[in-house]
């Protein structure tokens, strides 16, 4: 067993039993996507803007309280948990 195979063996993992989504959105919406953020306000959650585009990394349940208010939105295809 090498090192990083027996320090992951005997590393102590946290989920928070939360499913998170990738919301991408296009340039313009910072704005609105920095208002759902500082509404929603969950301890894990990220906003990613660049030229192209903003990316929202958010709980599912929040985001579908949300969607509404971000319509040019595409969703990936995976949905993600966090474990730490």
């Amino acid at each position: 067993m090498t090192n990083a195979e027996d320090a992951f063996s005997r590393a102590t993992l946290y989920t928070d039993d939360t499913n998170y989504v990738l919301i991408h959105l296009p340039a313009p919406a910072i704005t609105a996507a920095a208002g759902v953020l500082a509404e929603i306000g969950t301890p894990f959650s990220a906003l990613i803007a660049d030229k192209d585009e903003v990316t929202l990394l958010l709980p599912q349940t929040e985001w579908e309280d949300f969607a509404h208010r971000l319509p040019d939105h595409r969703i990936a295809s995976l949905v993600y948990r966090l474990t730490t």
